[in-house]
């Protein structure tokens, strides 16, 4: 899985929407390393536990304004991985550098 590739959503509540939309990132990390109690296992037995990465999608059509999407609602998406991700050129992303003359003077 990766960003830019396309998904199609199917809401429970809302069986009747086509929803459709684009992997916008993934987490670097499951849910439990970003813990404040990240679970420890130390009785030296294997035990597989399911990892969940969280992934942000973002929809792109197919939105009702009079079925609003509420926090919490079951949903089940479909990530196309066979859709090839759209590529931005490198001239036109964001420079992080920032010239020497602009870079704050160390005191």
């Amino acid at each position: 899985m990766r960003p830019g590739q396309k998904v199609d959503i199917h809401v429970d509540a809302y069986p009747f929407l086509k929803l459709r939309g684009h992997v916008d990132s993934l987490q670097k990390g499951t849910g439990a390393v970003f813990s404040a109690f990240p679970p420890e296992n130390a009785t030296g037995n294997y035990v597989k536990i399911v990892q969940r990465v969280p992934v942000k999608i973002l929809i792109d059509e197919g939105l009702d304004p009079n079925h609003p999407l509420a926090l919490g609602l079951s949903v089940e998406p479909v990530v196309h991985i066979d859709t090839t991700p759209k590529l931005v050129p490198s001239s036109d992303l964001p420079s992080r550098h920032v010239p020497l003359a602009q870079a704050p003077k160390p005191r």
